[in-house]
């Protein structure tokens, strides 16, 4: 295996993903979240805040609906009085960090060039 390149080897269990060598995920063989995955996900109050929405909104949201209800949450205010920044910092953790890892994880479908996101 060449360091940088991905590749996939199946255990009993699942799937071991690597790069370089060194573990990223383990997958289960039938497709559902790891534990490790699960604990991941909701060790984050923003990520589960984002579980949250999207079950009281039908399943979907966009990453701005999910930013102003998640940043009003956290500054103990309405969505009509937040402030940009405090819009912005939400937005930017949502789209960098969150939401790409629980698309990866397949807790949701994150579409980033929509700026949407299904349950």
């Amino acid at each position: 295996m060449q360091p940088g390149t991905h590749s996939e080897q199946r255990e009993q269990q699942g799937t071991v993903i690597q790069d370089g060598g060194q573990v990223i995920r383990e997958t289960t063989g039938d497709g559902s979240l790891t534990k490790d995955d699960i604990f991941e996900v909701l060790y984050n109050r923003r990520r589960r805040m984002v579980i949250w929405y999207l079950r009281d909104n039908d399943g979907t949201g966009t990453v701005s609906d999910l930013a102003e209800y998640i940043a009003a949450d956290e500054n103990d205010t309405t969505v009509k009085q937040l402030s940009s920044s405090e819009r912005k910092r939400v937005y930017v953790g949502l789209y960098q960090n969150h939401l790409p890892m629980m698309d990866n994880v397949g807790v949701i479908s994150y579409d980033k060039n929509r700026g949407t996101v299904q349950l």
